[in-house]
């Protein structure tokens, strides 16, 4: 088990995590926390400091500024909320940090030498940082801040019956394989009747209403955006998973910002990340509102950004005040009822 304390960080008035090898859910709106969480987690596990509050020379030696010596990025990702840190050169040698969240600055001075940035985590060893996000992964050995391995679209049809499915099957042609995708989906909700049932018609998949089978949306686009997605996750724990084995500790980390939003799908993505133990930390990272309801049911840690603090909540009832799309609302009411 391992906590994170943070302190006038960005949005987070004042918070805490813990996370130990259960899947752990970070819900709340834009610009509430989240990444900024993940940021600093990501770098305090890859750069190993985990036994106590990280200091500022050991950051000093963390960043690499740039050629003029005026800036140094800590986080990376396409978040608008990004950490940056401002190397301002005075007469007194004094190093100004400015943490920079969509113009919202929270500022402190200090040295190479002295001084601590004002978050800790408790704990005692540097992880591998695996990262899915945007369609790829991106995988940070905890031995190397910079040595990065990025991998793009690799994962194949036929990586997906292998690692999601989990069974054979002969792919004769590509509508066999959405029907298998969808069959697998209905299997793995359990004890939840979405209004949408995802069919296969001929080639194209469908969303059919469980009400009126003559209402139907089909689009081959976001069924195939959802196969891509739920792939690269089974792969990136199938990588932990050998990582893992190896004696490596390993962080899994899934933004769900382009993800979507129909029951099915989500419950597609918490069955598979259910199916089994795994020994290593796996956060999600929403905004989502079907997301933190469905891993209350799955028995997953959710925790809630919401005005500058953090909170832990273990029962739907605490989920009644959460902000939803327009598009999640039915469906939350036919999960929660």
């Amino acid at each position: 088990m391992y906590r994170l304390e943070l302190e006038n960080m960005g949005p987070i008035e004042r918070g805490s995590v813990e996370f130990d090898n259960r899947p752990i859910i970070f819900y709340g709106p834009n610009n509430s926390g989240k990444s900024t969480t993940i940021r600093v987690l990501d770098r305090i596990l890859a750069f190993g400091s985990l036994d106590a509050t990280v200091p500022i020379r050991d950051l000093c030696l963390l960043v690499n500024f740039d050629k003029d010596n005026s800036n140094a990025i800590l986080s990376d990702g396409a978040h608008s909320s990004e950490l940056i840190l401002e190397k301002v050169r005075e007469s007194q040698g004094k190093l100004r940090i400015t943490f920079k969240y969509d113009g919202n600055e929270v500022k402190s001075e200090s040295n190479c030498s002295e001084g601590s940035l004002p978050f800790r985590a408790i704990g005692n060893k540097p992880y591998a940082i695996i990262t899915i996000s945007w369609g790829s992964i991106r995988i940070s050995p905890s031995s190397s801040m910079n040595n990065e391995i990025h991998f793009g679209n690799i994962v194949s049809i036929e990586s997906l019956v292998g690692n999601i499915l989990k069974r054979s099957y002969t792919q004769e042609d590509l509508g066999k394989l959405y029907l298998t995708y969808l069959e697998y989906l209905n299997d793995i909700v359990t004890g939840i009747e979405p209004r949408y049932r995802l069919r296969a018609v001929g080639v194209t998949p469908c969303l059919t209403d469980i009400y009126d089978n003559k209402k139907m949306i089909c689009n081959e686009e976001f069924i195939s955006t959802g196969i891509r997605q739920l792939s690269l996750i089974a792969s990136a724990l199938s990588m932990a998973r050998i990582l893992s084995d190896i004696g490596e500790a390993v962080f899994v980390y899934i933004d769900t910002a382009e993800f979507g939003l129909h029951v099915d799908y989500l419950s597609g993505l918490f069955g598979l990340l259910s199916d089994e133990e795994y020994g290593f930390p796996i956060i999600m990272e929403t905004h989502n509102g079907l997301i933190p309801l469905l891993a209350i049911k799955k028995k997953a840690t959710v925790y809630v950004f919401k005005e500058g603090t953090i909170k832990e909540i273990k029962s739907i009832n605490e989920l009644s005040d959460i902000d939803l799309f327009e598009e999640e609302h039915e469906a939350y009411m036919e999960v929660s009822s």
